[in-house]
């Protein structure tokens, strides 16, 4: 067993994503353009996206449409300083109405909570 837990892939959650045949298409280009990120990192910025786009989600279901409002300012920022990754992120869900993009992006982010958590349970249990 100590042996199988030393040699475990961090990226079989994403890889399950991509492998599912049933997975949306959106998921799938998700999951594959996070196998090269780190484990915190990748999980840390995939959730200030996710948050990001919430935040434009509620502004839009509560009839905000102002250019210029706080969810749009957050995003913009987030995106002016972002490195790849994280302009990949967005590109993935652009094209997607908000609350599609918000849902697949929350989704994603807690598959890149799981797959950091894990490596942390693998490394206690190896230890």
């Amino acid at each position: 067993m100590h042996a199988w837990l030393s040699t475990y892939d961090h990226n079989l959650p994403l890889i399950d994503v991509i492998a599912d045949p049933a997975a949306d298409p959106v998921a799938v280009r998700l999951a594959a353009l996070s196998l090269q990120v780190g484990l915190d990192s990748g999980f840390i910025q995939a959730e200030a996206v996710a948050d990001a786009v919430s935040q434009l989600w509620m502004e839009e279901e509560n009839g905000v449409s102002d250019a210029h409002s706080e969810g749009r300012r957050d995003l913009a920022r987030l995106l002016e300083s972002a490195d790849d990754y994280v302009i990949g992120l967005y590109r993935c869900v652009g094209p997607l109405p908000i609350a599609a993009a918000a849902t697949l992006l929350h989704a994603h982010a807690r598959i890149m909570r799981d797959r950091a958590d894990m490596i942390g349970m693998l490394r206690a249990a190896t230890a």
